[in-house]
């Protein structure tokens, strides 16, 4: 896409309510797949037939399902209204989902302090009830958005995450994961040690169908590569990037993909390609995003 998605376009696609439980199973899968406009369209239409209801679970698993939906998509604000109210105590399992999304939630207004609390609450819940799943998404959390000056931990960390992943057979988790050695390593300005990484992860991602993780570890390849100054090489793996992330409808990476494939293409002197992208990253630019995002862009 090149315009914003936003809640409006998922209200044009109405699907058929069938079995909660069946098409629940199915959502959160389909988005890891790739097809993110679909799954966020039947997310809010399940949340809005459930609203009226909040003595039901469903009420509460599809809130939050909402609410991750709009999280993956830069909403913040919105996302946040609806992680304001904790479940009643017969729902008290799905807690440890809400404080992981609260701790998304923290980080992204820069609250790192707390968000660490309750990222770290979630998983230590998550890993008491066995949800090895969501234990390990909230460990991801706190890696992608730890500080350089913690290089060390963050690696012992991720070592971690791709433990638990190897050993209950969390691929999607473990693409995550190398994806976020590679930024270590990128962060380091080590790039040609983090290729294997992004490579890795690209192989783990495209084997588990997470589609939307391939196109980012493509992405972090063409950063690698451009740096390395193999030019064409990473030209080629930003497009292939771009055009996932395209069909897949997801605002946020295909964004920082434009921005990313204009300023390289502004530096190696194709100015009229490299205004076209910026100005394509910055139609995709979110209202709640930060004003430095806009005055790089613009």
């Amino acid at each position: 896409i090149i315009t914003t998605y936003s809640r409006s376009a998922a209200r044009s696609s109405k699907v058929r309510l069938g079995d909660p439980e069946i098409d629940f199973q199915r959502i959160r899968p389909a988005r890891q797949r790739g097809n993110f406009l679909q799954a966020r369209s039947e997310a809010q239409q399940y949340y809005n037939a459930w609203q009226a209801k909040p003595d039901t679970k469903w009420h509460w698993k599809f809130k939050l399902l909402d609410a991750e939906m709009l999280l993956l998509n830069g909403e913040t604000r919105q996302a946040n209204a609806l992680l304001s109210t904790l479940p009643p105590p017969q729902f008290a399992d799905l807690v440890p989902r809400l404080h992981m999304l609260q701790g998304y939630v923290a980080f992204r207004e820069g609250r790192d302090t707390d968000a660490r609390a309750l990222l770290s609450a979630a998983a230590a819940a998550a890993h008491g009830h066995a949800d090895y799943e969501l234990e390990a998404d909230s460990q991801l959390l706190v890696a992608a958005y730890a500080p350089s000056t913690e290089d060390e931990q963050t690696k012992k960390l991720i070592d971690g995450i791709l433990e638990l992943g190897e050993a209950h057979n969390l691929r999607y988790q473990m693409a995550a994961a190398l994806l976020n050695l590679g930024l270590l390593r990128i962060h380091q300005s080590r790039f040609g040690a983090a290729i294997p990484n992004f490579e890795q992860a690209a192989q783990s991602a495209k084997q588990s169908g997470a589609t939307l993780l391939y196109s980012i570890a493509l992405g972090n390849l063409a950063t690698c590569y451009y740096s390395l100054g193999d030019f064409d090489r990473a030209l080629d793996l930003r497009k292939q990037a771009i055009a996932i992330q395209d069909r897949a409808g997801l605002t946020t990476p295909l964004r920082d993909s434009y921005l990313e494939l204009g300023s390289s293409q502004l530096i190696q002197g194709n100015t009229q390609k490299g205004i076209e992208n910026l100005r394509h990253a910055l139609a995709l630019v979110n209202a709640e995003d930060a004003p430095e995002l806009y005055s790089l862009i613009a």
